[in-house]
């Protein structure tokens, strides 16, 4: 889970499986908005 208890922006990579990885990108500003992209 993501907790959005932050006052900027970060980005992380998760690895969900050994041949795919997806990067979240978390805006923190008055809501928590999600963006997920396939990185190959």
């Amino acid at each position: 889970m993501i907790h959005c208890d932050l006052d900027f922006r970060f980005s992380s990579y998760t690895e969900l499986s050994p041949a795919l990885r997806v990067r979240c990108v978390v805006h923190l500003q008055s809501s928590c908005e999600i963006f997920c992209e396939k990185v190959l």
